[in-house]
């Protein structure tokens, strides 16, 4: 019996040998794909974004803090001004930073759904694998 042909009746599938060891690697092991680059952009893409955030309020609090603020202007009108100018610093950051961190987030929820379902699958492989070896019934219910 080939390779090929005792490794598809041990596994009772057509194609296993694919499936199982593919071209590369030793025969009969499995190709498991990592995702640690994609991880790693995931997680680069949330510090991203929070130092975006960051950079935002780190500009707000020098605008805040800066003692000249524009020649001639006093009291109230320099008042609103920081306010308005700190304000929309702070939105300028959050805004250019949120995207980043709830992509990275979404990259990470992808990739722990593939291993949790791929987890799944092997336990629903495992337990359906004896099931199928039981001999039939030789007399089925109605």
């Amino acid at each position: 019996m080939s390779g090929h042909a005792s490794n598809e009746a041990r596994q009772g599938l057509p194609g296993a040998r694919r499936a199982l060891g593919g071209l590369g690697g030793h025969f009969g092991a499995p190709q498991l794909m990592k995702y640690r680059f994609t991880r790693v952009w995931s997680r680069l893409m949330v510090v991203v974004g929070i130092v975006f955030i960051a950079l935002g309020v780190v500009s707000a609090a020098i605008a805040l803090f800066t003692d000249e603020w524009r020649p001639g202007v006093t009291g109230t009108q320099e008042a609103i001004e920081r306010a308005l100018l700190v304000s929309a610093l702070i939105m300028s950051g959050i805004l250019a930073g949120s995207p980043f961190i709830v992509f990275g987030q979404l990259l990470e929820i992808f990739l722990d759904q593939r291993r949790l379902l791929g987890r799944i699958d092997r336990r629903l492989r495992r337990t359906k694998a004896p099931a199928a070896a039981k001999k039939p019934d030789a007399y089925p219910r109605l």
